[in-house]
């Protein structure tokens, strides 16, 4: 995947807003760190977010963080490793 094609996937999510209908239900979030994004997009679209990070510690404290938030529902962090 080209960068430019990476853009332009990422502003698409922008336009997600505008139409509820095409808002996305469902997020895979892959190396989600302490899971910012996926906290952001359950938030703003209201979707479940599924994030995956090699690191076990980042994945709890992530999962912490969300339901410190009051985001348990919507974001569920694992850890796994992403490989072929």
């Amino acid at each position: 995947m080209s960068y430019a094609s990476i853009v332009e996937c990422k502003h698409s999510l922008i336009c997600f807003a505008d139409d509820p209908r095409r808002r996305p239900k469902q997020i895979v979030d892959v190396g989600c760190g302490l899971g910012g994004t996926s906290k952001y997009l359950a938030k703003k679209y209201g979707a479940t977010c599924h994030g995956i990070n090699v690191s076990p510690v980042q994945a709890q404290k992530a999962q912490a963080l969300a339901a410190a938030e009051g985001l348990a529902d919507k974001v569920n962090m694992n850890d796994a490793a992403c490989t072929r």
